[in-house]
């Protein structure tokens, strides 16, 4: 049984969206940022995962944080592609539910 993990992470992609490597939240938004700083690529994706006993529906929380990345990123020239929420087999994409 896989734990999930408490933290959201930034997932760098490439021009296409492909993942490229991993940056964890939990060091706080500066070690974040200076990490983000050091790639050429100019998009990023939000991943979260929770137990999959809960809903991947947003929380206000996550509402916040997206939208904190968001206005945080884009004056850098870095892209929110999407913000994603799975639990178990289920996800909730910022993105597909136009929030993004």
């Amino acid at each position: 049984m896989q734990v999930p993990d408490p933290h959201p992470m930034l997932a760098v992609l490439d021009a296409a969206w492909r993942p490229q490597r991993m940056v964890p939240l939990d060091a706080g938004w500066q070690g974040a940022l200076m990490r983000l700083m050091m790639d050429e690529e100019s998009w990023v994706a939000i991943i979260q995962r929770r137990a999959s006993t809960l809903s991947p529906a947003p929380r206000a929380a996550d509402l916040m944080l997206t939208r904190s990345l968001f206005r945080s990123l884009h004056p850098l020239g870095i892209g929110l592609a999407d913000h994603v929420i799975e639990a178990g087999h289920d996800r909730f994409s910022f993105r597909t539910a136009g929030l993004l």
